[in-house]
């Protein structure tokens, strides 16, 4: 008999499951019963963290899709949850949630990944009894960044010209398959492609003398082409060696 509104039960047997219920008594007899509670599973009262292994593997995803860990935790007492990034606490945002549920599961998700967003992910749990942690990798695959520049023209002739470049700091995670040339005649004011080379150098054909051009590239791999790289200036065709007035005199 209690006269608190709370109370601790004793001799409960690990791993049975028990209802529970209250009555009301006074002066003039005992109250009906409240109505039972639901099932509770007798637990143990310490058990080191730990967490589900075989649910947080490495993952790879093309830039825009959804990564999702959910992994399962338990321990007694509740174990503290942390989510890392290559050794950093990881904070949710607006682009990375984390949702934990006490002695159940923690949840990491990342509903449009990026590739800035690849690395190494780690999840520990501890409590005062013990802890546990598994690690996964995340490779995201996009598009290369553009090639670094400048974007140099050379050797330019009254037909053909030279260009050269820089490879882009990233290539999305794939192979860069091959640089796409492009050339803007400033008249027609059309981007029309000219060359296709898998080195970081060109040489351009087919330029009209007296026509000024400017001339961009891209990087292409399996997810696609880069932005741009484009000329700093006008290029104009035309004969480096100027016109020649008149005949050569032979003596």
């Amino acid at each position: 008999y209690l006269s608190d509104t709370n109370a601790s039960i004793g001799g409960l047997k690990e791993g049975k499951e028990y209802q529970f219920r209250v009555k009301a008594f006074n002066k003039a007899g005992v109250g009906h019963p409240s109505d039972a509670s639901e099932k509770q599973l007798a637990k143990p009262k310490f058990i080191p963290a730990w967490l589900k292994h075989d649910c947080l593997k490495s993952l790879t995803v093309k830039a825009g899709q959804t990564v999702r860990w959910e992994v399962k935790i338990g321990g007694e007492p509740v174990p503290d949850v942390v989510w890392t990034k290559e050794g950093k606490t990881i904070e949710p945002s607006l682009n990375l949630s984390i949702d934990t549920k006490k002695n159940d599961h923690t949840i990491l998700c990342i509903p449009s990944a990026v590739r800035a967003d690849r690395g190494e992910y780690r999840l520990s749990v501890k409590n005062s009894y013990g802890q546990d942690t598994e690690a996964a990798n995340l490779t995201v695959l996009d598009r290369p960044t553009k090639p670094n520049g400048p974007l140099e023209v050379s050797d330019v002739f009254e037909d053909n010209c030279n260009l050269a470049w820089k490879p882009p700091d990233d290539d999305g995670g794939e192979p860069i398959e091959y640089y796409e040339v492009e050339k803007l005649d400033i008249d027609s004011g059309r981007w029309v492609p000219c060359a296709k080379v898998h080195d970081t150098k060109a040489h351009i054909d087919g330029l009209k003398k007296g026509q000024t051009y400017q001339f961009r590239v891209k990087a292409v791999n399996k997810e696609g082409a880069s932005d741009p790289l484009t000329t700093d200036k006008e290029t104009k065709a035309k004969n480096p060696y100027g016109k020649l007035n008149q005949l050569p005199h032979f003596l």
